[in-house]
């Protein structure tokens, strides 16, 4: 469960979750956050600059992506690099600058990020995302499992489908994951 107090993100990882095994030794973050096993804080043996996907890629097995506190995706990183599946996440794909020549202006996604003290009712993409609905204004969709994934969007089936791919932002193939 992720929440947002004060500007900052609080990640309660459930002891239930899974065996020790399971559970990360690295952590890639592009904020600071605060990481707790019930009460027990727990240290944190890397922090980068997590909008750097391809480092992300490289460097994870799964990746959790997040907007405005609220984890929006979860997936594996070869998974990932193959078909976001979320528009956010899409969009961070879509929004990497070439390596290969100098770009004007740089690629973004459109809008404005939601302010943390006030992020709105429903699900907090909506004044940025491309196929918004009435319902992603009223309503925070769960995180939907798609696969051994997790969506946090109400058109996952249409997204899954492709029927919504010409109203998303095209994603450059990202290089493959170590490993993968």
């Amino acid at each position: 469960m992720a929440r947002v107090t004060s500007r900052r993100t609080v990640l309660r990882v459930d002891a239930a979750a899974g065996p020790p095994q399971r559970r990360p030794d690295t952590l890639v973050a592009e904020e600071p956050l605060e990481i707790r096993v019930g009460r027990v804080p727990l240290a944190v043996t890397m922090r980068t600059p997590g909008h750097d996907l391809d480092l992300a890629l490289a460097v994870c097995d799964r990746v959790v992506v997040l907007y405005a506190g609220q984890v929006v995706e979860v997936a594996s990183a070869a998974s990932l690099a193959r078909a976001p599946l979320h528009p956010y996440t899409r969009g961070l794909f879509a929004s990497r600058p070439p390596l290969d020549r100098r770009v004007e202006p740089m690629p973004a996604i459109d809008g404005v990020p939601a302010a943390l003290a006030d992020v709105p009712a429903g699900c907090p993409f909506q004044a940025r995302c491309p196929i918004v609905q009435d319902r992603c204004r009223t309503w925070l969709p769960p995180l939907i499992p798609v696969g051994d994934e997790l969506v946090r969007c109400h058109r996952v089936d249409e997204l899954r489908a492709g029927t919504l791919i010409g109203r998303l932002p095209l994603v450059a193939p990202a290089p493959t994951p170590a490993g993968a």
